[in-house]
């Protein structure tokens, strides 16, 4: 964006929408209303919690795993894992 002249929030702020949508698709609208902080979420009451949109079950590694050898060490006496069945490229 600094090809723009966008380096700051306020520069994000004083664009049109319409042209940080041409610049950075559906997520230039987005940016656009959180530099002008127009949000239009519900104000919740405090202790109230949101219902889960959705439920996963992942796992984030402290570094890239290099082979398969590494997943399946990973995956060890996890359930949800089978034997990884990733492609050799």
């Amino acid at each position: 964006m600094q090809n723009r002249a966008i380096f700051t929030i306020g520069d994000l702020a004083k664009r049109e929408p319409d042209c940080l949508q041409l610049l950075l698709g559906a997520w230039g609208e987005t940016l656009w209303h959180f530099a002008n902080g127009s949000d239009i979420t519900a104000v919740k009451r405090l202790g109230e919690e949101s219902i889960a949109q959705s439920i996963g079950n992942s796992t984030t590694t402290p570094r890239d795993l290099q082979n398969l050898e590494e997943v399946d060490h990973l995956c060890t006496g996890r359930e949800c894992c089978g034997p990884a069945s990733l492609s050799r490229a």
